[in-house]
Order: C-alpha cells, then structure tokens, then sequence
C-alpha cells in the first residue's frame, strides 16, 4: 500500500487541472484504504435486497445501519413506498389486552395475529390478500414493520389462495414491534 501523497500541481495548471487532481486525490486515498465489515458503506443494492426479502451477507449491515444512518433510512423508505404491495398505518386506537388480532391495509389486506392453541407462546402471523390487489399467484411477501427507530423484517411463504401465514414466537423482536402504537406496516 503506497501511502505517499501525490505532489500538488501548480496554480498555473488552471481549474481544470485542480479538479481533476482532486478527483484522482480522493480516489487514490479510496484506493488505499481498506474498510472493517462494520465501515463498509451500504449500497443502494444492499439495501433493495433488504426490502424484497433477500438475505445477503450485507443484511447486518443495512439492520444496523437502518437504525443509525438517516440516509439510508430516507432510501429504504422510499424503496418501500415504491415497491410495496400493501400498506398498514398506525393503529388508531389502543390494543384492549395489548395484543392485537387483526389490522386492516389500505387496500383491504388483512394482516392477522392468531394464537397458537398447542403452544401459549406461539402465534400465527397471517396475510389475507383481499381481491382489489393484484398480486401474481406464489408470490413471496415480505412484512416490514417500521417505528421510527426500529426495523423488522419477515419473510413469508408463498401465497396460496390469497393467503400466507408464519409462526412467530411472542418473545420475538417482530412480536414486540407488531404490539407497538407506533408501528407502520409495508408489505411487499
């Protein structure tokens, strides 16, 4: 690694010159440094392929950085509005038990929480398409359910009959912020 700095050109080179010996400055000192996992920059990439469900080995990354880095926060949800399927507001009204059963999208997608009768800490987490959205047949959703410092993703089996449905355990992060007041839902 050549770490010497270039020589500055004269003045009389014009601004041209100047220019693009700062570009070339800037590019060599990228060149030559070399990044720990935790400083790599986050792509745009990195982070559509969070937004669509894909599991890269840059998805710790885009979580951590969602929640530190407001520039990426601003591109994931613009990439969310863009590409989303449904969307869920927050809720309007407190949760009676704190948990909630069913919360409507504003397309008429259903986004249900059911508890599982073999296991108390078990509940099944279902996606009913209703007919007004025009979702392709075995499409694979994702949930991403937003607060404004916290992130959750899940990724569902393909639809079937207009339904998807998961299990999720009730001392999961995702349970926790699907229960928070705050909380916006995407679907994608």
């Amino acid at each position: 690694m050549n770490t010497t700095p270039m020589s500055k050109p004269s003045m009389s080179g014009g601004d041209a010159i100047l220019k693009a010996y700062g570009v070339l400055t800037a590019l060599s000192a990228i060149k030559n440094t070399t990044f720990t996992d935790s400083q790599k920059p986050v792509l745009i990439n990195d982070v559509l392929a969070y937004v669509n469900g894909r599991t890269t080995k840059h998805t710790e990354r885009v979580e951590l950085q969602l929640t530190t880095n407001l520039n990426i926060r601003r591109q994931y949800q613009q990439l969310l509005k863009l590409n989303r399927v449904e969307h869920i507001a927050k809720p309007r009204a407190a949760h009676s038990d704190g948990v909630f059963e069913i919360r409507v999208g504003e397309h008429g997608v259903l986004l249900k929480l059911k508890q599982s009768k073999g296991n108390a800490n078990q509940f099944y987490l279902i996606i009913e398409m209703s007919e007004s959205v025009n979702v392709e047949a075995n499409k694979v959703l994702v949930l991403h359910a937003n607060t404004t410092t916290q992130t959750q993703r899940a990724v569902f089996p393909p639809l079937h009959d207009g339904r998807s449905q998961m299990i999720i355990q009730k001392d999961e992060l995702l349970f926790a912020l699907l229960q928070d007041h705050d909380v916006e839902i995407d679907i994608q």
